[in-house]
């Protein structure tokens, strides 16, 4: 028997109309609805830099990272929060692009699946 949760564009549709604090909810009805809805709930990450030292990922608790490698595949957007200081440098005024090391190659080469 076919349900609810085994049409993707139908669980995309009704997710998108879900606010996070009610994915989580859906989460903890059961088991099954846990499975469901679980991708849904990294659809979209933000990380928030604690500390002005160190990296990005040194921030992170291993329970944190390992979840975040365990559910990679779902993510669809990652928008990482830098602390202002970071980027308010008075003598760059004509700071027009900020990358980040590695990460242009590597969205080069997925692309080119090389």
């Amino acid at each position: 028997m076919i349900t609810i949760f085994d049409i993707p564009l139908l669980m995309d549709q009704i997710c998108r109309h879900l606010s996070p604090h009610q994915i989580r909810r859906c989460l903890r009805v059961c088991k099954a609805w846990a499975v469901a809805f679980n991708p849904y709930q990294w659809d979209h990450v933000f990380l928030i830099r604690k500390s002005n030292g160190g990296s990005l990922v040194e921030d992170l608790s291993e329970a944190e990272k390992q979840l975040l490698v365990q559910n990679v595949y779902w993510i669809r957007s990652l928008r990482i929060h830098f602390s202002e200081e970071l980027l308010n440098v008075p003598d760059c005024v004509n700071l027009r692009a900020v990358s980040f090391r590695d990460l242009d190659d590597y969205l080069d080469n997925r692309d080119t699946g090389s």
